[in-house]
């Protein structure tokens, strides 16, 4: 439990949930009252625990398919930055998108799989520049309406 020990909290408020021990496993995570769960600190702890969940060339796989993947959601961010039109965009996919991606984030940090973590922290910053740009748009097209109604 190293990877917690750089945080202060009451030891008499600590909840340790055990999980399976594998191979490689982490056999401890820290839930209840205590540090706050979306600290930096406590996400690169995780990622760069020596605990890893699974063998080093499987944890490879893992982060490559997470990088393309990842970058797969840039190009749509750019373009809705440069151009500034989201009129083909759908809020709720992005709205779905976004908590979804926040949601796999939160899961990975609970389970300790770096990949899905860090994939997925990263995925979440040009979904939500797409999803504040389609929300801007949205509003200033009805204000527009608004004053040109009267």
């Amino acid at each position: 439990m190293s990877y917690l020990s750089n945080f202060e909290d009451q030891p008499s408020k600590r909840k340790i949930l055990q999980l399976p021990q594998n191979d490689c496993h982490v056999d401890h995570f820290l839930v209840g009252p205590g540090p706050n769960l979306l600290h930096p600190a406590r996400w690169a702890n995780a990622v760069l625990s020596l605990n890893m969940a699974h063998p080093p060339a499987v944890t490879l796989l893992g982060y490559l398919a997470a990088s393309l993947t990842t970058l797969s959601f840039f190009p749509q961010a750019i373009k809705t930055i440069r151009t500034g039109d989201t009129t083909a965009i759908s809020l709720r996919m992005y709205l779905l998108l976004s908590v979804g991606v926040a949601c796999w984030g939160l899961y990975g940090y609970i389970i300790h799989d770096g990949p899905v973590m860090v994939a997925n922290a990263i995925t979440l910053v040009p979904a939500l520049v797409v999803l504040q740009r389609k929300i801007s748009q949205m509003l200033h097209n009805r204000h527009a309406r608004r004053i040109q109604q009267g």
